[in-house]
C-alpha cells in the first residue's frame, strides 16, 4: 500500500500534504511481480548425457572481484556563478570511484526476491532489485540472530521457498518478544551531486528506481548546501544455511535444462545469504545556510534524538535552517511518525526513535550475498561511477558566526582631538546585529584617553582607524576577545599597512598580541621586518611569508590555525606559507591588543611606527578553502574594485 505524503519546508512555512507528487516521500512500494529473466543456454543441453546440477553450478565460472580505486582530479577555479542577485565562487573536481560494498541496500521492502535462501541471478545483482532463479528448491535452514532466551531461533524447511520462509520467520518471531532493543545509527554526508547522492546509497545513482530518485527532490541551485542523513534501527538479521553440496540447493526434479536458462557461463548462480529487517529513513536536507551551521544543526538535532537529549546555545533546529528542504524516504515503521520526525521536530524524532522496537514492523533493509558454488565467498556489491564535487562559497566581506568584526569606516566611537578625531572605541559588527557590545574594542584603562587617530583615506570612501605609540596622547592599542580562541581552530583576517617608518627599516611591527610572550599563552602577528609578516603561539615556534607587495600598501592578510591542518598564510588572494606541525593550540589566553607594538608588547617611543588597519576579523573555526577565497574576493572587491 503506497502512502505518499510531502513535507515543503521554507524557513518557518510548513506544509505537509497527502496524496501528491511529493519532496518528501515514504513509500511501501506495492508488491512486484517475482523479477526474473531467462536465456537460452549457450551450448544446448545433450538430453542423453546432460550434466548434473553441480555441474551446472560449478562451470558458471566464478565472481569477479571488485577492484576498488579512487582517483580524483586536481580542483579548478569555475567563473563566478551567480544566484538570484548574488555571485558565488565555486570549485570542481572530478571523482572515479570503484567500490565494493559487502551488503546490498535494499530500497524495495515489498520485493518478493529479498528472502533468505533465495538463489539469484549474478549478472543482476547491480540491479536495484535482482533477478532470481525460479526452479524447484530443496530443504534448507533459516535462523535468526538474536540471542534473547527465546524458545526457538531456528526453523528447518523442507522446500525453501517465498511462502515456507514467510511462514518460518512469522513462527521465530512469535517465540521472540514484541519489544526489542533496536540498534540505532546515524550518520551524515555533505553531498555535492546526483552522482555522490548515489555512492552514499551505495548504488549508482542512475540504477535507482524513478521514486526513489524522485523523492530527494535534488535542489541544483549553487546557494544550497545539502547533507544525506541515515537512521537505521535494526532489529534482527534471518540467516540461511547454505548446503555443503551445491546441487542440494535444488529439488529432485530439477533438470539440467530448466536450470541452465538461468545459470550458464558468464551468468553465475548466487543465494541470499542473510537479510537485515527493522527500519531506516535516509533524509537529504538542503538549505541555504553554510555547511557548518546546517552540520551544527543536523548533529545537534539528530544526535540529540539518538541520545534524548536536549540542543543548546545558538544551534539551530533543523527545520529553522535558512530556506530548508527536506526531502527523502522511509522504510519501515509508522508513517504518520516518519512524517513528522522528517520535519526536524526534536521531540517527533525522539518518539520516532523510543517507539521503534516493534519487531512486527521490521521491513528488509540490507542483504549479503554469497557465491552458490562457494558459500564462505560473500559477494559486494560493485559502485563504480564518475562525479564532480562541485563547491560553491557567496562572494562575501565576511563569514558567519565570528568572535568579533571591525571594520575601518563603521562603528568608530571618537573624540576631538587638536582638529582630528580621537578613537575610544570600536564597535564589534557581529555584536551589533544582535545588540551585543561585549567585544567591542575598546582603550586600556589607566593610560590616555585615546587608542588613535580616526583618519580620512580609507577605499571604501570613509574614514580608517590609524595607531600610533604615543605616551602622552594615545596608547596606540585597543583590547579585543582573546579567551575564544583557546583550545580551538581559528582564522584571523585583517587588512593593514605600517607606516611611520622609512620603507627598508627593519624594526619589528606588531598590531595583534596578547600579554604573554610565554608558549601556549597568547597569539603574536605582525612584521617582522619590512618585507616579512609573522604568527606565533609564544615561545619559538613561528610561522613567516613573505609580502608580495610594498609594505606601505594596505595587505590582506588571513591565518588559518587547526589542530590538524597547521597553520596557513594567505596574503593578497595568494598562500604563502603553510607549517602542517604547527598544530598546538593556545591553552591560555586572556585577552588580546590591536594597534601597534614592538617585539615586547609595547611602544618603543613617541612615532615609533603607525599601523592603519581598515579590517580585522575574527573566528573560532576554520573555512572551507572555496570559503576562504570567497571572502579574500569579497574583501578585494569591496575595498578595491568599487566601480
Amino acid at each position: 500500500m503506497k502512502n505518499p505524503f510531502s513535507i515543503i519546508q521554507q524557513g518557518s512555512s510548513l506544509r505537509l500534504l497527502f496524496g501528491l507528487p511529493i519532496i518528501l516521500l515514504i513509500f511501501f512500494m506495492s508488491a512486484c511481480s517475482e523479477n526474473t529473466t531467462s536465456v537460452d543456454p549457450v551450448d544446448p543441453i545433450d538430453p542423453d548425457e546432460p550434466p548434473s546440477l553441480g555441474e551446472i553450478i560449478n562451470g558458471a565460472g566464478e565472481f569477479e572481484e571488485v577492484e576498488e580505486s579512487y582517483s580524483e582530479s586536481e580542483t579548478e577555479e569555475l567563473p563566478l556563478q551567480t544566484s538570484g542577485d548574488q555571485q558565488y565562487y565555486c570549485t570542481t573536481q572530478t571523482i572515479n570511484l570503484t567500490k565494493g560494498y559487502s551488503d546490498f541496500p535494499q530500497f524495495d521492502p515489498n520485493s518478493q526476491v529479498i528472502f533468505p535462501g533465495n538463489l539469484l541471478q549474478g549478472n543482476t545483482l547491480d540491479n536495484a532489485t535482482p533477478s532470481s532463479i525460479p526452479v524447484d528448491r530443496g530443504p534448507g535452514t533459516v535462523v535468526i540472530t538474536l540471542v534473547n532466551g527465546a524458545s526457538s531461533a531456528s526453523r528447518q524447511l523442507d522446500v525453501v521457498g517465498l511462502g515456507s520462509v514467510f511462514d518460518a520467520m512469522n513462527e521465530i518471531i512469535a517465540d521472540n518478544p514484541g519489544d526489542l532493543p533496536a540498534r540505532t545509527t546515524y550518520s551524515m554526508e555533505r553531498i555535492t551531486s546526483r552522482e555522490q547522492l548515489g555512492v552514499s546509497l551505495r548504488a549508482e545513482y542512475s540504477n535507482l528506481t524513478t521514486d526513489v530518485q524522485g523523492s530527494f527532490s535534488y535542489n541544483e541551485d549553487i546557494s544550497y548546501n545539502r547533507y544525506l542523513v541515515r537512521l537505521t534501527q535494526s532489529y534482527y538479521t534471518i540467516a540461511f544455511e547454505a548446503p555443503t553440496d551445491p546441487a542440494d540447493f535444488f529439488g529432485e526434479d530439477v533438470t539440467a535444462e530448466q536450470l541452465s536458462r538461468y545459470v550458464q557461463p558468464g551468468n553465475p548462480a548466487a543465494y541470499i545469504s542473510s537479510v537485515t529487517y527493522g527500519r531506516v529513513f535516509y533524509l537529504l536536507i538542503q538549505s541555504t545556510d553554510s555547511f557548518q551551521e546546517m552540520r551544527a544543526s543536523i548533529d545537534a538535532s539528530f544526535n540529540g534524538g539518538v541520545s534524548s537529549g536536549s540542543i543548546g546555545g545558538d544551534v539551530k533546529y533543523v527545520s529553522e535552517l535558512s530556506s530548508v528542504q527536506i526531502g527523502g524516504y522511509a522504510i519501515g515503521g509508522d508513517a504518520d511518525q516518519a512524517a513528522a520526525a522528517l520535519t526536524g521536530d526534536l521531540d517527533a524524532l525522539k518518539t520516532f526513535i523510543a517507539e521503534g522496537g516493534t519487531i512486527t514492523t521490521g521491513q528488509p533493509l540490507s542483504y549479503t550475498v554469497n557465491a552458490a558454488n562457494d558459500p564462505a565467498r560473500q559477494l559486494k556489491v560493485k559502485v563504480a561511477t564518475e562525479y564532480d564535487i562541485v563547491d560553491c562559497a557567496p562572494l562575501s566581506d565576511a563569514l558567519f558566526d565570528g568572535v568579533a568584526w571591525y571594520r575601518g569606516s563603521k562603528g568608530v566611537v571618537w573624540d576631538p582631538i587638536l582638529g582630528a578625531r580621537g578613537i575610544t572605541r570600536w564597535q564589534d559588527l557581529f555584536g551589533a546585529q544582535t545588540g551585543d557590545n561585549s567585544r567591542d574594542a575598546v582603550v586600556p584603562f589607566g593610560g590616555p584617553q585615546f587608542a588613535g587617530l580616526w583618519n580620512p583615506g580609507n577605499p571604501d570612501g570613509g574614514y580608517v582607524p590609524s595607531f600610533q605609540f604615543n605616551t602622552t596622547a594615545f596608547t596606540g592599542r585597543m583590547r579585543v576577545p582573546g579567551t575564544p580562541l583557546r583550545n580551538t581552530d581559528y582564522t584571523i583576517a585583517a587588512i593593514v599597512s605600517r607606516t611611520g617608518l622609512p620603507p627598508g627599516d627593519n624594526t619589528p611591527v606588531y598590531w595583534f598580541w596578547g600579554d604573554s610572550s610565554t608558549e601556549g599563552r597568547g597569539i603574536r602577528i605582525g612584521f617582522d621586518d619590512s618585507q616579512t609578516v609573522s604568527i606565533t603561539h609564544g615561545g619559538d615556534s613561528k610561522v613567516t611569508a613573505n609580502l608580495d607587495t610594498n609594505i606601505f600598501n594596505d595587505q590582506l592578510l588571513i591565518f588559518t590555525f587547526s589542530q590538524t591542518d597547521g597553520m596557513r598564510i594567505y596574503i593578497n588572494g595568494l598562500e604563502e606559507a603553510h607549517d602542517p606541525d604547527f598544530t598546538t593550540p593556545i591553552e591560555q589566553f586572556l585577552g588580546s591588543s590591536i594597534g601597534v607594538s614592538d617585539i615586547n608588547g609595547f611602544g618603543s617611543g613617541v612615532g615609533f611606527a603607525e599601523i592603519r588597519m581598515l579590517e580585522l576579523q575574527i573566528y573560532d573555526y576554520v573555512p572551507s578553502i572555496v570559503q576562504i577565497r570567497a571572502l579574500e574576493k569579497g574583501l578585494l572587491e569591496y575595498y578595491f574594485d568599487r566601480s
